[in-house]
């Protein structure tokens, strides 16, 4: 197989489908756009950035109705092979979980690039619409993690479910005590998710580290919310936005033959 040869690379989530163009090496072109809106085109962009013209994908997708969708236009956008992210692939670890088949596609590209780029053991923190935790102990093995509402859903949850509070956007707040309703929101989103975040990487951590014999466990912030949410956060050793992205590249010339 050509290292030099460029794959299509998609992470679809629930909210939003991160994209990219790839050779072996590295991301060549990344870009984003709503779910909901690739469901509204039937599937894939009509148009690859910069002139790239791959004829073999590789896929995490969370949201089956999607998948059909985005199936049938990568085959008429010339795509002629697509490899879908599944706990049967060679991932790069293994498992001590009961069953595997039930883990994210997401989780497992993160966690893939994660042992891949900063070795095991490790535990990789997805913020997308779901807060997700994925830990690899320092055997290779992917043991579970947990899962949490993420800073959009936390907000759209409160709007949804009272009477009176309103539509609020995330903001980072500079107080602990709000001035008006929407501030108060933000604040309690803000820190609250931060908190979250916090409290739940140390458990992870220590319980991990226990299991480990102490050796370090590297966290790895990653999602759309990761760059501003986890500032400072001394739980987080790195951020990398595009961690489930590199995945699908390491997963591609790790699976293709």
């Amino acid at each position: 197989m050509k290292e030099t040869k460029t794959i299509l690379l998609a992470d679809v989530g629930n909210t939003r489908v991160k994209w990219a163009v790839a050779d072996a090496r590295r991301l060549l072109r990344t870009w984003d756009e709503p779910t909901a809106a690739l469901r509204a085109r039937g599937g894939a962009p009509c148009r690859i950035p910069g002139g790239h013209r791959p004829e073999e994908a590789m896929v995490s997708c969370v949201t089956p109705p999607t998948r059909r969708a985005l199936a049938g236009r990568l085959k008429r956008m010339g795509v002629r092979r697509t490899l879908w992210v599944s706990a049967e692939l060679d991932l790069g670890f293994s498992f001590r979980y009961p069953k595997p088949s039930q883990v994210g596609t997401d989780r497992l590209a993160g966690a893939a690039a994660a042992v891949a780029l900063y070795g095991a053991p490790c535990l990789v923190v997805d913020m997308g619409t779901a807060v997700s935790f994925s830990a690899v102990d320092r055997h290779g093995a992917f043991v579970g993690g947990a899962i949490a509402p993420g800073l959009n859903l936390m907000l759209s949850a409160l709007h949804e479910h009272t009477a009176q509070l309103p539509e609020c956007r995330p903001g980072r707040t500079k107080r602990a005590i709000g001035k008006s309703t929407l501030e108060a929101m933000q604040i309690g989103g803000w820190l609250g998710c931060r908190g979250l975040i916090r409290e739940i990487v140390s458990a992870i951590r220590r319980e991990l580290t226990s299991r480990c014999g102490g050796a370090h466990c590297t966290v790895v912030a990653t999602g759309g919310a990761c760059r501003w949410l986890v500032d400072d956060l001394l739980e987080i050793d790195v951020v990398n936005p595009r961690l489930t992205l590199e995945g699908l590249r390491i997963l591609y010339w790790r699976n293709a033959v």
